[in-house]
């Protein structure tokens, strides 16, 4: 029998960006969100795109049906640009409009501290998304090397799934927990997950091979490498100057 771990992976991944989304787009009437700018609707929906197809395309892969997966891949590969095209457009987005607020969120700040949030925040997307299209670029070159494909899918999906975990904060405290708790939860949340999620592909290797593939082990340290120098960008001088101009032309 073959392995279901990758269809698992791909479920639980749905599940987590469901989750996140849950309390500005799919539940939006029961958590009471605030009203939402059109681009970040198609944002939630292409990304939702994203991973209903990844669980299918798994699902598919691991029952053989091979021509509609293959026939299939080449609608995730627009997706997946879809994704990279929303999500740039959602980061930049932030930057020239002010941020959706919930209630359980402190107040904005404002001058140096509004800055150096909004770089954080614009430079940690930058990081995701440069991971996301690098692993699925190659995940789509070696495409007739099932065993590296997969692994590299799944952990650019891992990459981008964690910004759904960073939003738990809401989902959290729209079912009672306190803002305190939700906040604490919410700010590791995106970390813990990918580092879990991307540790489950290194133990699976583990168990089922003997050994971790080298795909993992590159594809996690790529991940790694690429999200730690692109994030040091946004303390910079430079990094902080570049998202200052953009929110100046915004206004």
């Amino acid at each position: 029998m073959r392995s279901r771990f990758f269809t698992v992976m791909a479920g639980i991944q749905l599940a987590i960006l469901l989750s996140g989304f849950a309390p500005t787009l799919y539940m939006r009437s029961y958590f009471r969100a605030p009203e939402l700018p059109a681009y970040l609707f198609v944002h939630g929906f292409v990304l939702t795109a994203w991973f209903v197809l990844l669980l299918l395309q798994a699902r598919l892969a691991n029952t053989r049906r091979m021509v509609w997966h293959r026939l299939l891949g080449w609608i995730g590969a627009a997706v997946a640009v879809a994704v990279v095209v929303t999500s740039a457009l959602a980061a930049v987005g932030t930057l020239q409009h002010p941020r959706v607020q919930f209630p359980i969120e402190p107040p904005r700040p404002s001058g140096a501290e509004l800055l150096e949030q909004k770089s954080a925040s614009f430079f940690n997307t930058s990081a995701l998304l440069l991971i996301f299209t690098v692993l699925i670029t190659a995940a789509l070159v070696l495409r007739h090397k099932p065993a590296v494909h997969k692994r590299l899918i799944s952990i650019a999906s891992t990459v981008i799934v964690s910004a759904a975990a960073f939003r738990w904060p809401f989902l959290l405290a729209g079912l009672g927990v306190s803002p305190e708790v939700s906040l604490a939860i919410g700010g590791r949340a995106g970390i813990v997950v990918s580092l879990l999620l991307m540790a489950a592909v290194a133990i699976h290797d583990k168990l089922k091979l003997r050994h971790v593939l080298p795909a993992t082990w590159w594809g996690t340290g790529i991940t790694v490498s690429l999200y730690l120098l692109v994030f040091q960008v946004s303390s910079t001088h430079m990094g902080r100057a570049w998202v200052a101009q953009m929110m100046h032309d915004a206004g």
